[in-house]
């Protein structure tokens, strides 16, 4: 049949793009009866009370550099110091951001002399990220979770591809995971999925999702940095705005993280609730249907369905970033 075949300057024939369009427009009703984040409420969204403070405190004890690394830090962390060994001949700002801080961390963050935020709590690594993106003072910054080990080097690509190719943002290539959907983790899925959805096919399993990523700074302004509390969300709005995205570098995030730990740092609540919100936002700008093909049906023949004849054209909830908590209890400290 012809409408099962993509025509020019189609990335899927009009039969494939009303499929999705029917997958979509069901979680988008389930999205109306439970909320932006559906059934998942497991939400580490944290931001800082005195965020002006923080930044003005951080800008007195650390040197500007052309590029910024945020190191989401927690008692989940391994290696850190063969980390920071190498980092700190790197010439680049590091953004050290403490999560329920041991005397352990303290002592190797103090033994390189570096500046670092300190949180009596743990907030997740994107809270992170929004935290340290708001500090960063490099033109290029980079994020990334120490309960995943990595080299300096692996990270260096992160930065090198953006300033060699004029490109936006980097992210952390898991093409390698595409694959039968039962083997595939969560988090795969729903990268493939809402990849799909913003018709960046192309980028396959990978998101901001997954860390490693970078960013040139006017990138993050125009994502705005409390976005990247969001991950999901920041990775769709990445896309709306049509900013140059390349997957490189494969870091095996989560396969890296210590098992016992991976509920905590990969919960897959959260991971399900991060990509539903996502979806959300992408729903309040295309609609129910997240812009996809709905085959000249007409609907007000459903008289059946209410929700199918009352909320065609857009979304009965506009999504907004809410359920932030505020930490008052944030420290910049050498």
């Amino acid at each position: 049949r012809s409408n099962h075949k993509k025509e020019k300057g189609e990335i899927m024939s009009k039969a494939y793009q009303r499929m999705h369009g029917d997958t979509i427009e069901a979680i988008q009703y389930l999205l109306d009866e439970y909320g932006e984040r559906g059934i998942y409420k497991d939400n580490l969204k944290f931001k800082a009370d005195n965020v002006e403070n923080l930044i003005t405190q951080w800008k007195q004890m650390s040197i500007s550099r052309n590029i910024s690394i945020v190191l989401s830090i927690s008692p989940y962390t391994v290696c850190l110091r063969n980390l920071l060994d190498e980092l700190v001949q790197c010439g680049v700002e590091i953004i050290p951001v403490v999560q329920m801080p041991n005397s352990l961390i303290v002592r190797e963050l103090r033994r390189y002399e570096l500046p670092f935020v300190k949180i009596n709590q743990f907030i997740g690594q994107h809270s992170v990220f929004a935290l340290g993106a708001q500090l960063a003072q490099g033109g290029i910054i980079v994020f990334h979770d120490t309960s995943s080990p990595i080299k300096p080097w692996e990270l260096a690509p992160y930065y090198e591809e953006i300033m060699q190719n004029k490109i936006d943002m980097t992210i952390n290539n898991q093409g390698r995971y595409l694959g039968k959907m039962e083997s595939m983790h969560t988090a795969h899925i729903g990268n493939l999925f809402m990849n799909i959805v913003g018709s960046k096919n192309e980028i396959a399993t990978s998101s901001m999702l997954i860390p490693p990523f970078g960013l040139t700074k006017e990138a993050l302004e125009r994502l705005n940095p409390i976005t990247l509390m969001s991950p999901m969300v920041a990775h769709m709005k990445a896309i709306h705005l049509d900013l140059s995205i390349k997957p490189i570098h494969e870091i095996d995030y989560i396969g890296r993280i210590t098992k016992q730990y991976r509920p905590i740092i990969v919960n897959e609540e959260r991971l399900k609730g991060d990509i539903l919100e996502g979806l959300a936002y992408w729903n309040s700008l295309y609609g129910i249907r997240g812009g996809f093909f709905d085959e000249g049906r007409n609907r007000e023949l459903l008289t059946g369905s209410k929700y199918l004849k009352t909320n065609f054209q857009s979304c009965t909830k506009v999504y907004e970033n809410h359920d932030i908590s505020i930490l008052n209890d944030i420290t910049v400290t050498k």
